[in-house]
């Protein structure tokens, strides 16, 4: 049997249709919401902090230390320029050239020998280059220990601060009411925790580090430059604008596609979750097609958000070193004429190109981690809304009756309910009955007329819409809910072990328990034929049958 979706034609557009389409396909789809920066830190203590404003200061030491490397490169040039000066004067065409500039050196300015250079010699070049090499060492261990200290500092505060997060979210998950599962599938759920988390964890980690290194770089490398010539440096600048405006530009599409391709890829991984938990269901169908069809689908919706990420990456690369090779054309022809007009010296031409390169090369790097942390604030935001959300039915709540003992009495009237994932659909309406103390109550009918959700309603997973449930007396609304679910205890159709030993899932509904009153609830429940029949009955169950 052959099953095919109605939506199959749409999966197998051509991907050059979709991408053509997106633009309107955006307008009409949900805004990414997004944390504020602060917000994304919300979880760090004063030692984080700490270590955070530790790594930034010295992430800001590391970025200005770049740059000055570019003065170490201008001096060393100028020295190679001198020595190439008296190589040339001590040649054979020497005292023509003397001759020429004694005619020369009055008449035209243009002439730029500088008689100093003859005082140059071998052994000053060689001091000099040693000199520059020394301290190019000196800065290169320098910036080895400060980024050493950066990354760990923010990696050691991500860390702890993901694992208070992790528990956040996961008590949060456990606090919420079955309602709201109906409406949230598990898988999303699980993908939330593990890929949602570790977009966060990336957004503020070394990422963090490296966009104040680079920040820092950026004003570092203008700053010098604007100190050895601002005329040049304003030149090299005039391009500057359109990379700062794409940067910012395609960081927040890259952003939005991100969150976008997460979400496409936790829905494939909930179909995923729910086809292979209901194999036998999918089987006896024989939907093994039409399971792939819908997991393909959802692959696709997020390999076209994955295209779309890339393409904005690749152009921002693209228009990046585009703007930036631009900016060193004009600047080599510009600097070449003021060198030629004795505006300047090659040293500093070659002070202010270099530190204009650097500024610009973390201009260019910034962008990126930039685009993280704006990713790590969208993930951030589907978390915080779980953490923040307050249950209608909250388990952890110390509110309500403590009941320290039941008779069992149970008065049912006039109950109304609809699941809140089918509002339209009446599953309770009006029904009422009364369960004395010591009676055994059946309650018979056709699959889906309520039975399971009157017992979910007794447990409160949900409230009732109307009429209302009474335990000896009192409204069950206004009993504490972990009383209330520890005093009844319910077996369901399908039970489902948790991976750990029978003793550790019996005492989950009572963690006091004795060895003999679990034995007792074993018999009553017939399972001690079922554990005593284990091959290895002590590691699943700690007892002596």
């Amino acid at each position: 049997m052959t099953i095919k979706t109605d939506n199959e034609s749409e999966s197998e557009l051509p991907l050059l249709k979709k991408i053509l389409n997106y633009k309107r396909e955006k307008n009409q789809k949900e805004p990414v919401k997004k944390v504020s920066l602060f917000q994304l830190f919300r979880y760090g203590n004063a030692f984080d902090f700490t270590l955070m404003i530790i790594g930034a200061l010295v992430a800001i030491v590391t970025g200005m230390g770049m740059p000055f490397l570019s003065i170490i490169m201008g001096n060393m040039s100028q020295s190679f320029i001198n020595m190439t000066a008296l190589i040339e004067i001590q040649s054979d065409s020497f005292p023509l050239f003397v001759i020429l500039y004694q005619v020369f050196k009055d008449g035209n300015e243009s002439v730029t020998f500088d008689p100093t250079i003859l005082n140059y010699t071998t052994d000053k070049f060689s001091d000099d280059v040693v000199d520059k090499v020394m301290w190019s060492v000196y800065m290169g261990a320098g910036l080895f220990v400060s980024a050493l200290i950066q990354v760990t500092c923010f990696l050691v505060a991500s860390e702890n601060m993901m694992h208070r997060m992790r528990k956040a979210f996961f008590k949060s998950v456990l606090r919420q009411n079955i309602a709201w599962y109906d409406m949230n599938n598990s898988g999303t759920l699980a993908t939330k925790l593990f890929d949602n988390l570790e977009r966060i964890k990336e957004g503020t980690g070394d990422k963090v580090a490296l966009a104040v290194q680079f920040t820092a770089q950026f004003f570092g490398g203008f700053v010098i430059a604007f100190t050895y010539d601002w005329k040049l440096t304003l030149i090299m600048m005039s391009l500057s604008p359109l990379m700062i405006l794409t940067g910012v530009f395609l960081a927040k599409l890259m952003s939005e596609s991100t969150s976008k391709e997460a979400k496409q890829y936790a829905i494939a991984g909930a179909i995923a979750e729910e086809t292979l938990t209901s194999l036998r269901t999918v089987y006896a169908f024989n939907g093994q097609n039409y399971e792939c069809q819908r997991y393909n689908k959802a692959l696709d919706a997020g390999k076209f958000n994955g295209v779309i990420k890339s393409a904005y990456v690749g152009a921002g690369l693209a228009l990046t070193f585009l703007v930036m090779f631009g900016s060193y054309c004009l600047a080599f022809w510009v600097g070449t004429n003021f060198v030629v007009d004795k505006y300047m010296d090659a040293e500093t031409l070659i002070t202010v190109f270099f530190s204009i390169m650097m500024g610009s090369m973390a201009l260019g790097q910034a962008g990126p981690q930039f685009a993280v942390i704006g990713t790590a604030q969208g993930a951030a935001s589907a978390i915080y809304d779980i953490i923040d959300r307050e249950p209608e039915i909250d388990s952890y709540s110390d509110e309500g009756l403590k009941l320290s003992e039941i008779s069992g009495h149970l008065t049912v009237s006039n109950v109304q309910f609809s699941y809140p994932s089918r509002p339209d659909i009446p599953i309770l309406n009006g029904i009422g009955f009364e369960a004395l103390p010591g009676e055994t109550v059946a309650l018979v009918g056709s699959s889906g007329c309520g039975k399971s959700t009157i017992v979910s309603l007794l447990l409160r997973y949900y409230n009732s819409m109307g009429g209302e449930i009474k335990l000896d007396g009192h409204d069950i609304t206004e009993i504490n809910i972990n009383s209330l679910r520890k005093s009844i205890g319910v077996v369901s159709q399908e039970p489902i072990l948790f991976n750990c030993s029978i003793e550790d899932n019996i005492k989950f509904g009572n963690s006091d328990v004795t060895d003999h009153e679990m034995k007792t609830a074993c018999r009553m429940a017939n399972a001690e034929n079922f554990i005593s029949s284990l091959p290895n009955v002590r590691f699943y169950l700690f007892l002596n049958f």
